[in-house]
């Protein structure tokens, strides 16, 4: 039987066709790199549908042209084929990148290989041969309650998967378009923060300059006059209108602070005592302010406030503006300082409607604004590199390097930046800037689109729940459809009482065989079979009793046979086997010797051994047999040789 097949061009034809198909689908997924672009269970899905879809179509082609001469497929054999190949092929797909890296050319030949290979041995012996067996034996029904479950199981499968393919695809489709106007919304919003930090940054400019030139304060520039209430009363006011405000400060040449106003532990402002005034001459911004021309502002960086040599505490991050004081003769007498408060300058971005978590960097990737306490200590200590960005996230820091806006993914979520330039008027010093970030977690990409998740998940469920019922009704109808032909076949081609194949059905297969074999010069054998003295039980027993006998002879032939073999009964007492190719001489005669060995056990009749003997021809298709009748003839002719030499016993035609 293996043999019959693995002979067969046409067989070899599928397999090539598989292959070839196979490669070209992974030509094309490497081609196009979709590997990178596609999560792996979409393209095994997708490979293994398609190739199981051209399986059927080259199934259904080479049995419809015939080309399996001696193949006979039973209704479901297309489906089975299909099945097979897309669960050889799904499990190939997912186990191969495991072991090579799937966009490499060669790895297209080696799946082929496997899927030709193990597909064409698991096709082959599981729904051909089975398939053939099940015709040649007529155990049709039970193998045809098999095949229309799994039909419909495959059929199920296929067109859900289809379906759910096509509905991942619309649902990443739609995940994606959410997430992309969740991140332009983001962006949008940061690009908006400009304004409001230079809102507040621009005002502090003018306030600088204008209390740099009030009048109260030249005259004590100009030594006119010594610092008085007056003076103190006005910064006083600025303090209270502009909550952003920290400090207000006058400080002399020497670094000594002459006027402060600020405000206190409860909020509130209050000029600081003569007495408690500082000295800041040793600190950073002091030079940098007084070094400048007049009508200049310094903006300082973010950082801790300092009093008396200490980082305050609670920590206070601060930004300061100042310019120098002159007097009417343009020498310079001192430095007007402002403190904004940082938090509150940088506060105002969380109000602008962000999904994320803000946080605000230097231009060095230290955290401004939008961590704990642990990240604005770096700003003033020299463990600062753990806590800022640049060290905590490299590739993020790195990327944003790249452009002044955008977005970055991260193991974590979203990072959407902007990059904000201070350039404001009346600065002297080079615009530096802040990276403006908001982080999108996972968690808020996942609550925003829960909704259409669910909703896509129960519309796919109720789909398969319909497509389920569907697919189940349209399988009994096909069930009802093919018992009802069964039946009619059943009838027209099996014997009512033994349950063989009959004369007419019996011939057609022994014909098909016979030219398959004279194409391929193998050989079959026939064998014509006749009881013994089988018309005396009938005359002395009865005719139900002679029927019960062939039936137990017919179901011993069955036992003693191959699986391959066509037994049929063609009428009364007379039976013929069909030994398929390739048989000799030798096959024949030891497959007869075990029928004859079978009749050696009496056979019940009305519950009374009864012993019986069978007369067997044997002929193989010699060369000079032209037709298949030819052949029947001499098995028929050695029967009555058998008969002749003494019954119970076999005689093979000599073609000689």
């Amino acid at each position: 039987m293996i043999i019959r097949f693995y002979n067969n061009p046409a067989f070899w034809g599928f397999i090539f066709v598989i292959a070839i198909t196979e490669a070209l689908i992974m030509t094309f997924l490497t081609q196009f790199q979709l590997y990178a672009g596609l999560t792996l269970w979409l393209i095994a899905i997708f490979d293994a549908s398609i190739i199981s879809i051209v399986s059927i179509i080259a199934f259904t082609y080479f049995h419809n042209k015939n080309i399996y001469a001696s193949g006979v497929a039973d209704h479901s054999s297309q489906l089975k084929i299909g099945g097979a190949i897309f669960s050889i092929e799904l499990i190939i797909m997912l186990v191969l990148p495991l072991f090579m890296d799937a966009n490499k050319f060669w790895v297209v030949l080696i799946d082929g290989a496997i899927l030709s290979i193990v597909g064409g041995l698991v096709v082959f012996n599981y729904i051909f041969l089975p398939s053939i067996d099940s015709f040649y034996m007529q155990g049709l029904e039970k193998e045809r309650n098999t095949s229309l479950f799994w039909g419909g199981v495959y059929t199920y499968l296929s067109i859900f998967s289809l379906i759910s393919i096509a509905f991942y695809l619309i649902y990443h489709h739609e995940l994606d378009k959410s997430k992309q106007d969740i991140l332009y919304h983001e962006l949008a919003s940061l690009e908006l923060t400009d304004h409001y930090l230079f809102n507040d940054l621009e005002y502090a400019v003018l306030d600088s300059l204008t209390l740099s030139q009030n009048l109260s304060l030249l005259e004590i520039a100009n030594g006119k006059s010594q610092v008085n209430d007056k003076v103190e009363q006005h910064y006083q006011n600025y303090a209270l209108v502009k909550p952003i405000y920290e400090q207000v400060r006058f400080i002399g040449l020497d670094g000594k602070e002459l006027i402060r106003v600020h405000r206190n532990s409860q909020k509130l402002i209050e000029v600081v005592e003569q007495k408690q005034l500082q000295n800041k001459a040793e600190r950073y911004y002091f030079s940098e302010i007084l070094s400048l021309d007049k009508g200049k502002v310094y903006i300082s960086a973010v950082d801790l406030n300092i009093e008396r040599g200490q980082v305050e505490v609670p920590l206070k991050p601060m930004i300061r503006v100042g310019t120098p004081v002159l007097d009417d003769r343009g020498n310079k007498r001192g430095i007007l300082v402002i403190n904004l408060m940082a938090d509150q300058l940088l506060d105002v971005i969380q109000d602008q409607h962000l999904l994320g978590k803000i946080v605000i960097l230097n231009e060095e990737g230290d955290w401004l604004h939008g961590k704990d306490n642990g990240g604005l200590k770096g700003l003033m200590y020299p463990e600062r590199e753990l806590g800022n960005m640049q060290s905590s996230h490299p590739n993020v820091w790195m990327q944003m390097q790249q452009s002044e806006s955008g977005w970055i993914l991260s193991f974590d979520g979203m990072y959407v930046y902007h990059k904000v330039t201070l350039n404001i008027s009346g600065m002297t010093e080079e615009p530096y800037y802040w990276w403006v970030t908001s982080f999108i977690s996972n968690d808020i990409f996942s609550e925003k689109n829960a909704k259409f998740t669910g909703m896509m998940l129960s519309t796919i469920t109720i789909i398969g729940i319909i497509l389920a019922v569907v697919v189940s009704l349209v399988f009994r109808i096909l069930g009802q459809r093919i018992e009802f032909e069964a039946r009619l076949l059943k009838q027209a081609n099996f014997d009512f009482l033994t349950g063989l194949s009959n004369k007419e059905m019996f011939t057609s297969i022994f014909k098909h065989e016979f030219e398959r074999n004279k194409r391929n010069e193998e050989n079959c054998a026939v064998f014509y079979l006749d009881l013994d003295d089988f018309k005396s039980i009938n005359d002395t027993f009865g005719h139900d009793a002679g029927d019960e006998v062939l039936k137990q002879f017919a179901d011993r032939l069955q036992r003693v046979s191959r699986k391959s073999d066509v037994i049929a009964r063609l009428g009364g007492d007379e039976f013929s086997i069909l030994m398929v190719a390739p048989v000799s001489i030798f096959d024949a005669e030891i497959f007869a010797s075990r029928i004859i060995e079978a009749m050696t056990v009496p056979f019940d009749l009305k519950q009374q051994p009864y012993d019986m003997g069978v007369s067997v021809g044997i002929a193989l298709n010699y060369p000079e047999c032209d037709d298949h009748k030819m052949l029947m003839e001499f098995a028929d002719q050695a029967m009555y040789k058998a008969k002749s030499a003494g019954k119970n016993g076999y005689y093979v035609h000599n073609s000689e």
